[in-house]
């Protein structure tokens, strides 16, 4: 059996996971429904504005208001929650990529090409003939390109590091149509459907049993008069039958 201590750890939660000194991409989204989308969008905006962030972009068509919001970290939840206190939330997510050894290895990189930049400026003023001249300038100048491109990666992702990137929708709340039945009507009207086809199917059996039954009956003893037990029509047939043949013989 393992140590008291033991099973007390094993029972102890899970410790979440430390982010101190992580670098990490935020992508949240919101989905709100507003009875007046322009007030919750004028509030979010100025709110926005308060904690240094901006916004990206933003669309409208007849169904949403469409924003993209660059938000300081530091500011995120609470604008979030600002705008799940200004309308109904639809649904909301918060979710975060952590790029801290891509953020790391633009830095280490960079700062080897700036080193190496140096290194080639001061090859160039000790540079003696033509030939050694041309080739530490291509040299130079490539190291100053993929310095250019770092420093843009680089600044992009610590940019995206500061800012993270907030997309909310803002829907109008969903009126409710005076010309839809509600469900009690709808549920009364359906009962009165049953109950229509239930009178339709009782007069079509009260039909059957008083017209359809002595007609039932009528035609039971006409067979009977005809061709049953009395058969009259049976008779009728033999005897014409009989004087045709008595003709015949006369």
């Amino acid at each position: 059996t393992g140590s008291p201590q033991a099973s007390l750890d094993a029972s102890q939660p899970a410790a979440a996971p430390n982010t101190a000194g992580r670098k990490l991409v935020y992508d949240p989204s919101m989905s709100v429904e507003a009875k007046d989308p322009a007030l919750v969008e004028a509030a979010v905006l100025k709110a926005l504005a308060a904690a240094g962030g901006y916004a990206a972009s933003r669309n409208v068509d007849e169904y949403a208001t469409y924003l993209q919001l660059r938000v300081p970290v530091a500011a995120l939840e609470g604008l979030m929650d600002l705008l799940a206190g200004q309308a109904k939330t639809l649904a909301r997510s918060l979710s975060a990529q952590d790029v801290t050894d891509q953020y790391f290895d633009l830095e280490g990189r960079l700062r080897n090409k700036r080193l190496l930049e140096e290194r080639y400026r001061e090859y160039l003023k000790r540079s003696a003939s033509l030939e050694d001249i041309l080739a530490v300038e291509r040299s130079l100048s490539d190291t100053t390109t993929e310095i250019e491109w770092l420093e843009g990666s680089f600044r992009d992702l610590s940019r995206r590091i500061e800012l993270a990137t907030l997309n909310i929708t803002i829907r109008p709340l969903r009126a409710i149509d005076p010309s839809r039945p509600s469900l009690g009507k709808a549920l009364s009207d359906l009962f009165a459907g049953v109950g229509d086809v239930a009178r339709s199917a009782v007069v079509v059996l009260v039909g059957i049993i008083v017209y359809g039954v002595p007609a039932l009956l009528l035609a039971a003893l006409l067979w009977w008069l005809s061709f049953g037990k009395l058969g009259l029509l049976r008779r009728l047939f033999a005897l014409v039958a009989k004087a045709k043949d008595d003709r015949k013989k006369g």
